[in-house]
């Protein structure tokens, strides 16, 4: 966002090296989520999406990458590997708000 506000050069460097450590570094579980630990693994994921399509709409690193890394991820979420992680929605989607998976 500051590199957004002040289009100051570290900050896009950061934002850039950010987003490339999220698509090169961060292990991922076999079906392709980015995965930090065992809580909150798929806000994590999120956090890290929205931040990646922020770059790429401001013309940071590869917007190309960073797009396709985010659209994985979010569809991931919402099930496209046969279980939703959202409420309500989608294939085979958790129940109880207060589940862990929800």
């Amino acid at each position: 966002m500051l590199s957004r506000v002040l289009g100051d050069q570290k900050y896009k460097k950061s934002t850039q090296d950010h987003c490339d450590y999220w698509i090169n570094t961060v292990r991922r579980t076999p079906l392709g989520l980015t995965f930090i630990g065992p809580w909150g693994s798929l806000g994590l994921a999120a956090g890290a999406s929205f931040g990646c399509l922020l770059a790429a709409d401001s013309g940071i690193g590869d917007p190309v990458k960073y797009r396709s890394y985010a659209q994985k991820q979010l569809d991931y979420m919402l099930g496209s590997t046969g279980r939703s992680f959202v409420v309500g929605f989608g294939a085979n989607p958790p129940t109880h708000v207060h589940h862990a998976g929800a």
